[in-house]
């Protein structure tokens, strides 16, 4: 047994996968909305006997070296050892060539972003070129503690002081390159002084330094900011007013929760995380005693953080600029958090355009500000007056089509009929009409949706006779007797039989293995092309929607082979059909045709 097959025997998969994910028995399996897409339909599988998940949502799906890989954004090699560490399992030293690399060189990108970070923040602290940005966040309000603690620091406004450092240190220049901190040529520039004669410069220069961490505290990457200042180290250098380190094997943009490395424990403490949009935005909101705060890293919450920040609790309260674009992100990220589920709150400030203006006027209208956190239908409301005339029939339109939609999907009738009496002062209609209004939309709603729905059913489901086969074939494994439910089918349906090419493979391994083995699903599994294992662990995981499976598998099995039978004799009856249309009515050809045709009608009628 290798080392990963001893790993797996040791850990118990469904207990694993319900460390992070509550499950709940349903048949022989256990079952969870899925971890790794939004979804209020629970389609992820967990299989005891085999060890594996599947979810027939997003098709993700493997062994608990899978789960983790893609629950914390783990390459192989470190999913392998964080599992050897759990189960007390001693790797080899060169064990898994691949993965062994592959961890080296994440450790050796997370170990050049934080020598990066150490040195950014030793030049804003100690010397003289770090005094213009030491300064400014003096004056933004930024304390001593803040900067260590966030690890902010200053890039000098040279080509390659970070560059030169860390070649000293040991590293290559390729891998400096890959963790995103230099760049493989220098720009043209009229104030380059003196280029490096290392191939290489260094990506941030002249900018104030926000070092960006994972949630387990790996350094991945930096934000940069122009200094709102002149001079020679002050000056605005070239890009934009951020500029972010590029995507890199360790640094995904979407996945980063600015500051949730040090906030995370608060979150789960508060059970709500309060999300603002940028680094000083944290940083005050922590100062001002506010900290289980999180900050975005663009302009919305993503699917990824948002699946993140579940993990840790259910409640968010989101405060982003008050500007448009800082409402149209909170709106996009409002959306992204339903389609989780969690329960969304949204801060608007009495002060400023955004929490840091807030906090330096006055930290009680801050606190007061969480305190009135509003629900999302009055936050739609408030934005709905700021965008539309209500004392024109067009801004009414445009605002019910904004708002009608968020009360509609306002479960509690006490709290919906407020909405309601609240829409029908601000529009001046009576509540009878806005009830009305908001059925007829969610009617029209619900119909487009419906439509929608079976269109993708209709494209992604495959044919009727497809559907019956994996049934049958899903049925078979799922069973307790595979063996004696080929018995009880192989003369009315046999694997030529089967039109799907990957299930016309999978039944004739089936039927040839009950025919010189004893099956269980552990041993046909292994014996399985690995081509056909992923259908297989897909068929054995699939919802046949049975509470009871073997109480059902009899009269479902019967149904379904009677279904299929019907199926091919009515093909085989348009192909005979077909034939005696071309052939000579005087012909002993049509005759053997017409007698085919009556055996299959007889048939058919005696299946149906």
């Amino acid at each position: 047994m290798d080392e990963r097959e001893l790993i797996k025997s040791k850990i118990d998969l469904v207990e694993f996968i319900n460390s992070f994910v509550p499950l709940k028995k349903k048949g022989r399996n256990f079952s969870a909305c899925c971890p790794f897409h939004n979804e209020r339909t629970p389609s992820f599988v967990v299989s005891p006997e085999r060890q594996i998940f599947k979810c027939f949502g997003c098709q993700k799906g493997g062994d608990v070296f899978s789960f983790l890989m893609e629950y914390e954004k783990m390459g192989f090699g470190e999913a392998i050892r964080t599992l050897a560490d759990k189960t007390g399992v001693k790797l080899a030293p060169l064990h898994q060539g691949f993965a062994g690399l592959e961890r080296e060189e994440r450790d050796t990108l997370f170990e050049i972003n934080h020598l990066a970070s150490e040195f950014y923040t030793y030049v804003l602290l100690n010397t003289k070129i770090g005094k213009c940005a030491m300064e400014y966040l003096t004056k933004r309000g930024v304390t001593k503690e803040s900067i260590n603690l966030f690890k902010i620091g200053y890039a000098p406004n040279s080509w390659d002081s970070l560059t030169k450092f860390l070649v000293k240190k040991g590293y290559k220049i390729e891998d400096l390159i890959k963790s995103g901190v230099a760049f493989g040529k220098n720009p043209t520039s009229p104030s380059t002084a003196s280029r490096a004669t290392l191939g290489a410069r260094d990506r941030f220069y002249g900018r104030l330094m926000f070092s960006l961490f994972d949630h387990r505290g790996n350094c991945v990457g930096f934000a940069g900011r122009i200094l709102e200042t002149t001079g020679s180290e002050g000056s605005k250098g070239v890009g934009g007013k951020y500029i972010n380190t590029a995507e890199t094997p360790v640094y995904h943009k979407s996945e980063v929760l600015y500051g949730f490395n040090i906030t995370k424990d608060h979150v789960r403490k508060e059970d709500c995380a309060v999300v603002v949009e940028g680094e000083i935005d944290l940083i005050k909101a922590y100062q001002a005693g506010t900290k289980n705060v999180v900050a975005i890293k663009g302009s919305a919450l993503t699917e990824q953080q948002v699946a993140l920040l579940k993990r840790f609790t259910q409640n968010l309260k989101i405060c982003l600029d008050t500007d448009l674009a800082g409402k149209m992100a909170a709106i996009r990220g409002i959306q992204q958090a339903e389609r989780a589920d969690l329960n969304i709150k949204v801060i608007e400030l009495l002060f400023g355009k955004d929490p840091d203006e807030c906090i330096t006027h006055d930290i009680k209208l801050w606190k007061k500000s969480l305190d009135g956190a509003h629900d999302v239908s009055d936050f739609y409301i408030n934005l709905g007056k700021e965008q539309f005339d209500l004392n024109e029939a067009i801004g009414k339109k445009r605002f019910t089509e904004f708002v009608f939609p968020k009360i509609n999907a306002i479960s509690n009738l006490v709290v919906r009929d407020h909405y309601v009496k609240k829409l029908a002062r601000l529009l001046d209609a009576s509540g009878e009409v806005i009830s009305q209004e908001m059925e007829e939309m969610e009617k029209r709603k619900k119909m487009g949706r419906e439509i929608r729905e079976i269109r993708e059913v209709r494209g992604n489901r495959g044919t009727r006779r497809e559907q019956l086969e994996e049934n049958l074939l899903a049925l078979i494994l799922q069973s307790d007797d595979a063996k004696k439910y080929i018995g009880k089918i192989h003369d009315l349906i046999s694997p030529s039989d089967f039109k799907a090419p990957v299930c016309q493979k999978i039944a004739s391994k089936i039927f040839d293995f009950v025919d010189r083995d004893v099956f269980t699903i552990q041993h046909f599994a292994a014996h399985v092309p690995p081509e056909l294992a992923p259908k297989v662990d897909e068929l054995y995981l699939k919802d046949l929607g049975f509470e009871n499976l073997l109480e059902n598998i009899d009269s479902e099995i019967k149904t379904i082979v009677r279904e299929i039978r019907k199926l091919i004799i009515k093909e085989k009856t348009g192909e005979v059909l077909a034939a005696m249309r071309a052939a000579d009515e005087e012909s002993p050809e049509f005759g053997k045709l017409n007698s085919d045709f009556q055996k299959l009608t007889q048939e058919l009628k005696k299946i149906e």
